[in-house]
C-alpha cells in the first residue's frame, strides 16, 4: 500500500514540478514509467500473496 501511495505521490509532484520548470519530455516519460513499475510491482506481489493464502487455506 505504501509503494501505491509513494509512487502516485512523486508521479504527481514530478509532473507539477516538470510543467513548472519546463523538464524535458523524456524525464516526464521516465517518471511515468518508473510509476508504472512501481504499481506493476505491487500488483505482482499482491497476487503472490493472494495466491500463498489461497494455497494455504485448503
Amino acid at each position: 500500500m505504501f509503494v501505491i501511495i509513494i509512487a502516485f505521490s512523486a508521479w504527481v509532484v514530478l509532473n507539477l514540478i516538470g510543467g513548472q520548470i519546463g523538464l524535458d519530455a523524456r524525464y516526464a516519460f521516465l517518471a511515468d514509467f518508473a510509476a508504472l513499475a512501481a504499481l506493476a510491482w505491487a500488483l505482482i506481489v499482491l497476487i503472490r500473496i493472494w495466491l500463498k493464502r489461497q494455497s494455504e487455506g485448503n
